[in-house]
């Protein structure tokens, strides 16, 4: 029985709960422009914020060391509720700048060529494979 990488698996997993969270904040959307319902834009600054917290989070245990944040602090804002005051939201605006300055920091400077160095790399890889063989093994000729 072939091994199972629980990377992609886990991957395709937040990717999933993404997409529904997408869809749930569309729908909202859908019964603002009705009419049924006002939502608060800092409250969705809020609900960005958290997915971007939890994402980058998982990416690098020392996110926060990194910004420059300290974590309890950043977990009391999230959990906030309405009314905000004017501190809290200026807060907010500046923890939305922090996290958008690391995430730029974090994205390659030019995709086009990673993408292009890394297929590269696969063809080199893939030009002496040998079928039905494990790669460490050496060949005897």
């Amino acid at each position: 029985m072939p091994k199972t990488n629980f990377t992609k698996v886990e991957e395709a997993l937040t990717e999933g709960i993404h997409k529904m969270n997408i869809s749930k904040l569309l729908d909202e959307a859908d019964e603002l422009k009705k009419g049924k319902k006002e939502i608060n834009p800092l409250n969705l600054r809020v609900a960005s914020l958290r997915q971007d917290i939890k994402w980058l989070a998982k990416q690098n245990p020392n996110f926060y060391a990194e910004i420059s944040l300290e974590k309890k602090k950043v977990r009391a804002l999230l959990e906030l509720k309405e009314p905000f005051s004017s501190e809290q939201a200026t807060e907010l605006e500046k923890l939305k700048e922090k996290i958008e300055g690391y995430k730029a920091k974090l994205a390659p400077e030019n995709t086009e060529t990673e993408n292009e160095r890394l297929i590269e790399d696969e063809k080199k890889k893939q030009k002496n494979v040998r079928f039905n063989i494990k790669n460490k093994w050496l060949p005897l000729h």
